[in-house]
């Protein structure tokens, strides 16, 4: 994960495991469009569960940062869409 990513505050005061979830994902979606994504936050989801956990809003939004990194245009504009619906 981009180093300049990592300092900002959300992941500074990050919970451990959900910053080892948060960077297998974004090792695991590298390069995949949008729709093979997913399956992938499904399962850090699952993940988290498993340990009665969950991203909160802000760490969902930097999750999605993270995760468009080198999409296309039109795939971020559709990221951006989902994130106005989600976080309204």
């Amino acid at each position: 994960m981009d180093e300049k990513l990592l300092n900002q505050e959300v992941f500074r005061n990050m919970d451990p495991e959900k910053l080892k979830i948060m960077k297998e994902l974004e090792q695991s979606a590298k390069g995949k469009q949008l729709k093979d994504t997913a399956p992938l936050l499904m399962n850090a989801s699952q993940k988290l569960k498993e340990k009665n956990m969950s991203f909160s809003p802000e760490e969902t939004a930097a999750l999605l940062e993270v995760l468009t990194i080198g999409m296309s245009p039109a795939e971020k504009a559709k990221v951006d869409m989902m994130k106005r619906m989600v976080f309204k």
